[in-house]
């Protein structure tokens, strides 16, 4: 039963970690786009920031999906 709890508590941890990283991700892809026409010497910077936080989603998004089975993410069940 901890144990249990335990996994779900951290998958769920994982989950709103991938939500954190990807909304600031789309922060730094509007503020590069701010910087482009406003201050061009912060637009490669923020531009990677945004490319490295979305590349760090996709990566948690993978994992969470690769190990949906042992974070006890059942959201579709198999009816036979």
């Amino acid at each position: 039963m901890l144990e249990e709890n335990l996994i779900n508590f951290i998958g769920f941890g994982l989950v709103i970690l991938n939500m954190l990283v990807f909304f600031s991700g789309v922060f730094f892809f509007i503020k590069s786009f701010y910087c482009l026409f406003y201050d061009r010497a912060r637009f490669f910077s923020s531009f990677a920031r945004f490319f490295l936080l979305f590349f760090l989603s996709g990566l948690l998004y993978y994992l969470i999906g690769s190990n949906a089975d042992l974070l006890n993410f059942n959201i579709i069940e198999k009816v036979d």
